[in-house]
């Protein structure tokens, strides 16, 4: 009971607070520019296995308006306590630079680790997809030499396209998230014939502590973290370095960001979870992305082929640009500063081939590592920093509140 109480009172102030701050957010110019890279950004293969646990079918109409209601608030309050971080820093660099600069190297290490965590977190989901996505377009009896077959080629795809650059990876990576927005946005309208609506009707339970473990999969989703620190570099050029100006006009850019994510995010997985019945989602495959479900649905042919070549395509470009960010966060650490930057990439792909053979469930992925470390770098640990600074913001004690109980239920 004191949970749920808790709960529903750090909803209530974190949803007060960011109507109060948006009555003059939207004053401030907001950079469309920076709007459109962090929707690209946000666009990711997580968002394909959000309906089958984030969908009215299965957590109840009543749950599913809910987590509507705070997706837009969780992603706004995990963004914007970042952002207070860095532009706190001022010092033209990213978070990493920022804490070191205030707290000392072994904490920026630290926090280093953190990083490459929740990045090589997203490279293994990407990576799982693809494998998973190739090994159910073959015969149950095969799927494990296939398995072991897919991963090991599609190993030595990335570290062959490692090779060409960072310029060529980040440009492939900006062209295909938003192809994958618009295919999802049309999925979602495609499917509204195939719409069950006795859906409404269920009646389901709504327990907190399940919404609670829902938090780290809509923030997940919705993350695109990895573009904040060039953002604010870009927006403190643009205010001359004034750090309240520049506040400002961040908040506004990251609310409108936060707004566009997720209606596709939420309209996506709604349209989705409507449509699939209960005989599909009982006979899924284990990583079943929900393009893979709308395919069966569809009746498969060249619906098979389109959502094949969609997820691969889209796990792919998304993996090789998480690489960009696992490749530097391994350089910080010390016991890997000497090691060439080949035989690092090689370490890593030879890492996920062996994940892909093993195959974890992606969705334990998210609850357990990928959702949990995004709201620890993003929230928690910015939070700590600026109280300890005595530079508290509003956010912190939300986000500090928020993480904790979140990472409780969670662990």
């Amino acid at each position: 009971m004191v949970l749920e109480i808790l709960v529903w009172l750090l909803v209530l102030g974190v949803d007060v607070s960011l109507l109060a701050e948006s009555k003059g957010v939207f004053k401030n110019r907001t950079n469309l520019r920076w709007v459109s890279t962090q929707f690209a950004t946000a666009m990711g293969i997580g968002i394909l296995f959000v309906p089958q646990e984030l969908g009215p079918r299965e957590i109840g109409i009543q749950s599913f308006l809910i987590m509507l209601v705070l997706c837009i608030p969780l992603s706004y309050l995990n963004h914007k306590t970042l952002s207070s971080l860095i532009i706190f820093g001022g010092n033209g660099g990213g978070s990493v630079l920022t804490i070191k600069k205030m707290e000392g190297i072994k904490t920026s290490l630290f926090y280093s680790l953190l990083l490459f965590v929740s990045s090589f977190s997203i490279c293994i989901i990407n990576f799982l997809a693809i494998v998973s996505t190739i090994t159910q377009s073959v015969e149950p009896s095969n799927s494990e030499i296939s398995r072991i077959s897919a991963s090991i080629f599609i190993g030595i795809a990335i570290y062959f396209f490692s090779s060409q650059g960072r310029s060529r990876i980040i440009l492939m990576t900006k062209y295909i998230s938003f192809p994958l927005a618009v295919i999802l946005i049309f999925i979602s309208l495609m499917l509204i014939p195939y719409w069950d609506w006795d859906i409404l009707s269920e009646s389901k339970t709504v327990n907190p502590t399940d919404i609670i473990s829902l938090i780290p999969i809509v923030i997940f989703a919705m993350n695109f973290s990895p573009c904040v620190s060039g953002y604010i570099e870009s927006s403190m050029i643009e205010c001359k370095n004034d750090k309240h100006t520049c506040n400002s006009s961040v908040s506004s850019t990251l609310l409108s960001s936060c707004i566009a994510i997720a209606f596709v995010v939420m309209f996506f997985s709604f349209s989705v979870s409507m449509s699939l019945n209960d005989t599909l989602l009982d006979n899924m495959g284990k990583n079943t992305n929900s393009i893979t479900l709308i395919t069966q649905l569809l009746g498969g042919g060249w619906y098979t082929i389109v959502g094949f070549l969609i997820v691969t395509t889209a796990s792919f470009g998304a993996l090789m640009g998480t690489l960009i960010g696992v490749n530097d966060g391994l350089k910080d650490l010390v016991f890997m500063r000497h090691v060439k930057e080949k035989n690092m990439i090689l370490l890593i792909v030879i890492s996920l081939v062996t994940i892909g053979i093993i195959n974890p469930n992606i969705i334990d992925l998210i609850k357990i590592v990928s959702g949990p470390s995004v709201i620890i770098v993003g929230m928690l640990f910015p939070a700590l920093i600026m109280i300890k600074n005595r530079k508290m913001q509003w956010v912190h004690p939300p986000a500090i509140i928020l993480s904790i109980i979140t990472l409780t239920i969670i662990f």
